[in-house]
């Protein structure tokens, strides 16, 4: 696979053959393994096979609906009522005019019951003033007698005429000659072909017609409710653990043949499933591999003697997967090799190597730092070692913060004593996405900036540990340098006492050599299901498909649920069912290298992004516990209370909802490691990342394997299947609901009290009190949007109103006021980018958001740090002035976003 330009991994990633010689689940004859039976809303959780949607893309065959009533009109034959209809023409065609009169009623009760078979009805409006039912008359007419003639004569309205009837003038002998009742009757049906042309104006000069065309839509619009049971009878738990189980046969590093492999399993299934379009989408971006036999942690003696040596792999499995388990690396690492006396630095923070500084103990060091988990990120840590002058670091997971009790994989949630937990160490605090084109999409001409010019690459070499080597290196700084505090004390078993190390600890050698590829291909994955009312505006499913190793719970469990939608929905679509806005299926490539495939996308797609996303559902590590969170923007919360009422928890048989209420739970705040980031922060989208957490597991080691997510994680898959309903629901209510169920109030209720944060927060720093720093202005606009945000909320009760009051029937007029509605509330956040007022943070000009964003340097205990990130930074780095600034410009912001909720 030279010719692509893939990179050759080492040891090699098994080719796809390779991986799946022993036979797979998802061989390529496999069409989902189901049929459908009994149409769209069969209750038969049967789907069709996937070819299918190549048999019904012409046309419609409208769903059927089961009843009790087996002899009803809705499901006589249409055969029976065409021989009927013949049967009373031809009677009319041999009947006298005596019966005449019971023959149209006949056809009339025939006609009213083809009607009233109708899945719609029609009515008419309803007057203010009460009518009584007319019984129309008309005046009697009495005509002259003709001379000479009676109605008991031969020949009065009879054949044969007398002689003597008077000539017409001639001026009228062109005219045929009628009676005058003949006269009468035309008279009479030409007012009542008036009357019905008046009344056929009348319709379609009031919409009447048209409101109802786009009710209906193009495709099929069901009932919400039948769509959630739809979902939620047709999920399959073991389609799930299927495609768990293909998707961690073979690593999958991103760039690797296996990456590409399976990037067209997922294009493959989506074109099965019936989406209306999918594609697959390239770009050219840096990556780094390790070099066989590159990597070392050795401990030098006299005259640079190798004493010790790091294991640094994972003890093998052989039975886990097809092919070698990945090397440990870190991504975006600094290639070269650094020596130094070795030092023990916590979790790495500024303020842990400030104490090691003023002890005169960082500089020029190696130094062993614990992995922070979602405290800090590895990238920040080989940065803050980078500021203290360290030579190297290296980076282990410590039992304590995800540690062997009360089991290690593949038999509890913890990682063993071998477990490396790989990352990347790029910065994406400065620069997100591929860091040689920060602000632009990777194509493969596109400008690039030296690896060695961009600020996000670090310039120092680290790499991974395993708890197990970084123990023998902990046991050799006993009684060098100073003997650290309990909060330092890390739970390696073993270790007596646990020391900073100093100048005088042993000698610790780091070789990182690796490839570096600038252009590396990598490739995300689309699918798409048009909308039929608002077909530009998009609700976007994303997960991302690269891992360091294998996967299973993250990022697949995420895959699992999202290709378990595109089955569902897919099966929805063949069936002629189309939502009402866009719902798109997105597979992004390379998330473990800074994000860099849903950063590209959104780079390329700037503004499509901008103009006509209007969510973003993240689901990643969908599923790694049991006790549901959501986190992102509070505008949704009115769907996802509605969505868990309707979901049952596993274990404990009660509604999601329930339980999201006993524990007080809300929306949490979203970091700035997932896929999200770019879709926010760039695009203005509203996101939101939904999984199941509670208890640790061995993430991005080669332990996250199907066997443990079989055995332990989620063993019968039955919180993939409450996770497919939860994600499935809320992409139904936000893209088939005639009203966009944003909140619009909660949202700017969350905002006012952001502002309010800020201030205090602000407050309680001197120096800017000092400095006349005021955020009452900023606090102000809040108030102003937060009330005008909850007057735009209420327009939704007015619609029903009208609706409701119209017999739910929607004129032009009130549709246009609805759109226009649903537009305002998608572009909530998007009209909080700072575009015209500035330029995004300083100097990281790809954020463009005026609330959201990275902190060059996160409070490791604030929940609220990607809030108004630039003002925060300013205050903490003494510049005022340019604290002042941004409060100006975000307040100017915030206002002309209230001017847009008004209009």
């Amino acid at each position: 696979m030279a010719d692509r330009g893939r990179y050759d991994a080492v040891p090699p990633i098994p080719s796809y053959e390779e991986a799946v010689a022993s036979g797979t689940l998802w061989s390529g004859d496999d069409q989902f393994g189901h049929s459908e039976d009994h149409g769209l809303l069969s209750p038969s959780p049967v789907l069709p096979p996937a070819n299918a949607g190549r048999q019904h893309r012409g046309g419609y065959r409208p769903p059927t609906v089961e009843t009790d009533d087996e002899a009803s009109d809705w499901t006589s034959g249409e055969e029976d009522e065409t021989a009927e209809v013949r049967r009373e023409i031809e009677q009319m065609e041999v009947d006298d005019s005596d019966t005449a009169a019971a023959r149209r009623r006949s056809l009339m009760r025939l006609w009213n019951r083809r009607m009233e078979s109708l899945p719609f009805t029609f009515k008419l409006p309803h007057w203010a003033t009460p009518w009584r039912s007319w019984n129309v008359s008309m005046p009697s007419v009495t005509l002259p007698r003709i001379p000479g003639f009676s109605q008991d004569q031969p020949g009065f309205y009879g054949d044969s005429m007398p002689s003597s009837r008077p000539e017409r003038p001639h001026w009228l002998q062109w005219l045929p000659r009628m009676e005058s009742s003949t006269v009468l009757l035309v008279i009479v049906r030409s007012f009542v072909a008036a009357v019905i042309i008046g009344v056929i104006y009348l319709i379609f000069s009031t919409d009447l017609l048209t409101s109802i065309a786009r009710k209906m839509g193009s495709g099929v619009h069901v009932s919400p409710e039948h769509l959630r049971m739809y979902l939620q009878s047709h999920l399959s738990p073991s389609e799930m653990r299927d495609t768990v189980q293909h998707f961690t046969s073979y690593a999958h590093i991103a760039g690797t043949e296996g990456d590409y492999e399976l990037s067209r399993d997922l294009h493959r299934k989506m074109l099965e499933a019936g989406l209306d379009d999918v594609s697959l989408e390239e770009f050219y971006v840096y990556l780094n591999y390790p070099r066989e036999g590159g990597r070392a942690v050795e401990i030098l003696g006299d005259n640079a003697k190798v004493e010790w040596s790091a294991k640094l792999e994972e003890d093998i499995h052989s039975s886990v997967a097809a092919g070698h388990q990945t090397f440990v690396f870190h991504g975006h690492s600094k290639s070269g090799v650094a020596t130094g006396p070795l030092v023990y630095a916590n979790y790495g923070r500024r303020e842990d190597f400030n104490y090691l500084t003023e002890k005169n103990i960082a500089k020029d060091s190696i130094a062993l730092i614990r992995s922070g988990g979602s405290s800090v990120s590895p990238a920040l840590q080989v940065r803050a070692a980078e500021l203290a002058g360290c030579k190297g670091v290296l980076i282990y997971s410590d039992p304590g913060d995800n540690g062997f009790v009360p089991g290690t994989s593949q038999n509890g949630p913890h990682m063993p004593g071998d477990a490396v937990k790989r990352a990347s160490v790029s910065n994406g605090n400065l620069i997100i996405g591929d860091v040689l084109t920060p602000g632009w999409a990777s194509d493969k001409g596109a400008m690039r900036v030296d690896p060695k010019e961009t600020q996000a690459l670090p310039t120092i070499p680290s790499l991974p540990l395993a708890w197990r080597d970084a123990k023998a290196l902990l046991q050799r700084l006993k009684g060098h340098g100073i003997e650290t505090a309990k909060e330092w004390k890390g739970a390696v078993p073993g270790i007596e006492g646990w020391w900073t190390g100093n100048s005088s600890s042993p000698i610790v050698r780091l070789r990182n050599e690796q490839d570096e590829e600038r252009k590396q291909p990598i490739w995300n994955v689309y699918g798409k299901i048009e909308g039929s009312e608002q077909s530009e505006k998009s609700v976007i499913i994303g997960n991302h498909r690269d891992a360091w190793a294998y996967g299973a719970s993250g990022p697949h469990s995420g895959t699992a649920v999202m290709l378990e939608l595109v089955r569902i929905f897919g099966a929805l679509r063949l069936e002629g069912w189309s939502p009402l806005r866009t719902i798109e299926f997105m597979s992004w490539d390379a998330k473990e290298y800074n994000m860099i495939g849903s950063t590209e996308f959104v780079e390329r797609h700037e503004t499509y992004v901008r103009q006509n996303a209007m969510a973003y559902i993240n689901l990643d590590s969908a599923v790694e516990g049991t006790e549901l969170h959501a986190a992102g923007s509070p505008i949704f919360a009115k769907a996802l209370m509605r969505v868990l009422e309707h979901v049952q928890d596993p274990a404990s048989n009660v509604s999601l909802h329930e339980l999201w209420q006993t524990r007080s739970a809300s929306i949490e705040p979203l970091g700035m490691d997932g896929d999200w980031v770019p879709f926010r922060d760039i695009g203005g989208t509203s996101v939101i990342d939904l999984k199941f957490s509670g208890h640790k597991y061995p993430a991005d080691s080669a332990y996250n394997t199907f066997d443990w997510v079989d055995k332990v994680g989620d063993p019968g898959f039955a919180y993939h299947h409450a996770m497919c309903q939860v994600a499935g629901l809320l992409a139904l209510e936000l893209a088939d609901r005639w009203v966009l169920p944003l909140d619009a109030s909660e949202f700017g209720s969350a905002l006012l009290s952001w502002t309010q944060q800020l201030a205090n927060w602000i407050a309680q720093h001197g120096a800017a009190v000092a400095a006349g720093l005021d955020a009452s202005p900023l606090v102000k606009a809040a108030q102003e949007y937060k009330e005008s945000a909850k007057s735009l909320g209420d327009w939704e009760q007015a619609w029903e109103a009208i609706v409701l009051a119209s017999g739910n029937w929607e004129s032009n007029a009130v549709g246009g006021q609805r759109l226009d509605y649903n537009d305002r509330l998608s572009r909530m956040e998007t009209l909080l980018l700072d575009l015209e007022k500035g330029t995004g943070l300083a100097a990281r000009t790809q954020f463009k958001h005026a609330i959201y964003g990275p902190r060059l340097w996160p409070d490791s205990d604030s929940k609220n740090d990607d809030l108004f990130p630039g003002i925060r930074d300013a205050v903490v780095d003494g510049n005022m002035d340019e604290a002042r600034k941004l409060l100006e410009r975000t307040t100017a912001v915030v206002k002309d976003a209230t001017l847009d909720l008004q209009s």
